[in-house]
This record gives structure tokens, sequence and C-alpha cells, in this order.
């Protein structure tokens, strides 16, 4: 959320957010990494870091493989496609 409401330094938030999430046991909650990558994913392809962008999303579809929701899955695939 902070991402959000600070969107001058949205990917400084998110890369602590993807920091504190890769620490966690609980596979519910380290299910956030998949939306974490992808919305980091966003953030550097909306600044015309497309190569960047793609490596997020690349990320985010290999943790929604493991983890997500066929919802996620599905997102991570689009999201690959359209960068």
């Amino acid at each position: 959320m902070l991402a959000i409401a600070d969107a001058a330094h949205a990917e400084t938030w998110t890369r602590s957010a993807l920091e504190y999430a890769s620490t966690v046991h609980d596979e519910r909650t380290k299910r956030w990494l998949v939306a974490l990558h992808n919305n980091l994913g966003w953030t550097l392809h909306d600044a015309g870091r497309c190569t960047e962008a793609m490596v997020e999303f690349q990320l985010a579809e290999q943790w929604a493989e493991r983890i997500g929701t066929p919802r996620q899955q599905q997102l991570a695939r689009e999201a690959i496609q359209a960068c």
C-alpha cells in the first residue's frame, strides 16, 4: 500500500516488501511475492524499463507456479505476454 500511496518511491517500497516477504515461512503469506513482483514489473514497465519489468514478471510467474492461485498464474502469464 505504501507503494501506491507514495508513487515516487514505489520501487523502493516494493523491494522492501519483497525482502520481507522472502523471509516468511507461511505459504499463504509468501504468496504476496507473486503480487509484489507483478506490481513492481508494471511500475518498471510504465517507466519504460521493459527488460527489468520482464525479470519481475518472470519472477511473479515462477512464484505463481510454486505457491500461487490459478488466477495469479494466469495474470503472471498475461503480464509476460503484454511486456
